[in-house]
C-alpha cells in the first residue's frame, strides 16, 4: 500500500524553526558556542570544552542551508573553536569529554568480580578510550570538511603499511560489527583527507585495496553485509554495513552497488528509533549508488514512512528531541541534559541527516524545497 506524505510535513517551517532555534542557543554566548538544549543543558559553554554542541550545530546549520546565512563572526568563532581543540598528534580531544570515557568505580568494580583480571580491565578501557577519541576527532574533522576548512594538522591514522593495517584489524572486536566496523571506517576516512588535504600518498592506495580484500573474506551475500558472526540481529548487521559504507563515501570514486543489502534492508522493518531509520536510509543510499532506480518505488515509499516519522520528534518552533518527548541525557557517560521534552542539538543533526538522507533518494520525487538541503560526509 502505498504511503502519503503527511500534510503536517513542510521542509519550509522545518527549515525556519531549526534556524532561528540555533541562533537562539547562541544568544549571550561568544560566537560559534550553543547550549546543547534550552533548558538544563549541561554541556560547557566556555573554555575549550563541550565541542560537541558547535559540531552538531554547525551541521544542522549547512544541512538546511542556514549556515550562508550567519554572519562572519559566528562562523569564524565556530570554525576557530572546533579547529582549537586539535593538538599536534592530530586527534581532536576534549577535556570534558575525556573524563567520561573512564570507567566508573561500580562499573570497575563490577567487571573486576566478573573477570578477576585487572590487565584485561585496562585494555578493554584503552580501546574503548581510543575509539571514542577517533570517533570525535572524526566528528571535527568532517565538520570543518563540510564548510570548507581543514585541520590544522594530518589526522592521526594509525595505519602506515599492510603489517600495521592487518595489526589493527585483527585488534578489532568483529563479535560487533558495528563497532569494529566503525574503526575501520575512522581509519579509511583519516587516510582518504590525509591523502586529498595533507598530500601524504604513500602507500594509500595499497593500503585501500588490503582493506577491500579483507572485507571480501567475511562478505555475506545473502544479506550483502561484512560480519564475522552471522547469528547476529538483522538491524545489527545492516548498522554494521551502514558504518562500513561510512567509510567508503571518503574514497573518491568507488561506489560498491549492492542489490542484496538494499533487499536486505527494505526486508526489515523500519525502526523508528532515531539512529536505526537513518542508519537504513544511510545504507540504501551508497548501496544504490550507480543502480538508482533499483526497487525505486519501495524505496520512495520507505522515504515517505521516515520523513512521516520525523514529525513525532520535531518540537514546535524548533529542533527535534533525541527521545521521543524527551531530550538527550547521556552522550558516551557524559551527562548533556536533564532530559526535559525538548529539542536537543545531537537529536537535531540526527534527524535532519535522515530528512537529507530521504529527499536525496527521492530525487525527483522529494516535497517542495528539498532543493536547498543538502548532505555531508559524517
Amino acid at each position: 500500500m502505498k504511503t502519503n506524505l503527511s500534510k503536517e510535513f513542510s521542509l519550509k517551517q522545518i527549515s525556519s524553526d531549526v534556524s532561528s532555534w540555533l541562533l537562539s542557543l547562541n544568544e549571550n554566548l561568544d560566537p560559534g558556542r550553543f547550549r546543547f538544549c534550552d533548558l538544563g543543558s549541561k554541556v560547557p559553554e566556555s573554555g575549550i570544552e563541550g565541542q560537541m554542541a558547535t559540531c552538531f550545530a554547525m551541521k544542522s546549520a549547512w544541512i538546511i542551508g542556514a549556515w550562508e546565512n550567519w554572519d562572519l563572526r559566528q562562523k569564524k568563532g565556530a570554525i576557530n573553536f572546533v579547529k582549537s581543540f586539535q593538538n599536534s598528534s592530530g586527534f581532536f580531544i576534549d577535556p570534558w569529554l575525556k573524563k567520561s570515557c573512564r570507567p566508573n568505580i561500580l562499573e570497575s568494580m563490577r567487571n573486576f568480580i566478573k573477570t578477576r583480571n585487572s590487565y584485561y580491565l585496562r585494555r578493554i578501557y584503552k580501546y574503548k578510550h581510543l575509539a571514542n577519541i577517533n570517533a570525535e576527532t572524526r566528528q571535527a574533522c568532517s565538520t570543518l570538511l563540510m564548510v570548507k576548512s581543514i585541520p590544522k594538522f594530518p589526522l592521526p591514522s594509525k595505519i602506515r603499511n599492510k603489517k600495521t593495517l592487518y595489526n589493527f584489524l585483527e585488534s578489532l572486536d568483529w563479535s560487533d560489527p558495528w563497532h569494529a566496523n566503525s574503526q575501520v571506517s575512522h581509519q579509511i576516512m583519516m587516510l582518504s583527507v590525509n591523502k586529498c588535504k595533507f598530500r601524504k600518498k604513500k602507500n594509500y592506495k595499497i593500503i585501500i585495496r588490503e582493506i577491500l580484500n579483507y572485507y571480501q573474506n567475511f562478505f555475506e551475500t545473502k544479506t550483502g553485509t561484512w560480519q564475522k558472526n552471522n547469528n547476529l540481529d538483522k538491524q545489527i548487521k545492516l548498522n554494521g554495513a551502514m558504518k562500513f559504507y561510512s567509510g567508503i563515501q571518503w574514497i573518491d570514486g568507488l561506489n560498491i552497488r549492492n542489490k542484496q543489502l538494499i533487499d536486505f534492508a527494505l526486508g526489515i522493518p523500519v525502526q523508528f528509533d532515531g539512529c536505526n531509520f537513518t542508519n537504513s536510509l544511510f545504507a540504501i543510499y551508497f548501496a544504490s549508488k550507480g543502480i538508482e532506480e533499483y526497487r525505486k518505488d519501495e524505496i520512495i515509499d520507505r522515504c515517505i514512512k521516515c520523513l512521516n516519522h520525523t514529525l513525532s520528534h520535531k518540537i514546535k518552533g524548533s529542533g527535534f528531541s533525541f527521545h521521543l518527548n524527551a531530550c538527550q541525557k547521556g552522550y558516551y557517560t557524559r551527562e548533556v541534559s536533564t532530559g526535559l521534552e525538548q529539542a536537543d542539538l545531537h537529536g537535531t543533526a540526527m534527524f535532519l541527516l535522515g530528512i537529507s538522507l530521504a529527499l536525496s533518494l527521492m530525487g525527483n520525487h522529494a516535497p517542495k524545497d528539498a532543493e536547498k538541503w543538502q548532505l555531508f560526509k559524517a
